[in-house]
């Protein structure tokens, strides 16, 4: 029997998860447009950030948002951390 989590989120494998980065750095390669910087949410997307950082050989700059306490939404998101 699923948690109610597990039956909102879509699990990935590892290799599926890099593979869908894969492809993402794909498209943003394609769309022939100029990027400098990759800005990530670090409660999350750190991971995302990182491979793609790797594949697109960008650098990486982290904030930390936060809004959502036991997977439920508690108050509007704030900015807690970063970017300066």
């Amino acid at each position: 029997m699923k948690n109610d989590w597990q039956q909102q989120y879509l699990l990935l494998s590892w290799n599926e998860f890099r593979d869908l980065i894969f492809v993402l750095s794909q498209k943003i390669n394609q769309s022939n447009k100029n990027h400098d910087l990759i800005i990530t949410i670090a409660r999350g997307g750190l991971a995302l950030s990182q491979i793609l950082s790797d594949i697109l050989n960008l650098p990486v700059a982290a904030f930390t948002a936060q809004s959502y306490f036991d997977l439920k939404q508690e108050k509007l998101p704030k900015i807690t951390y970063g970017l300066s």
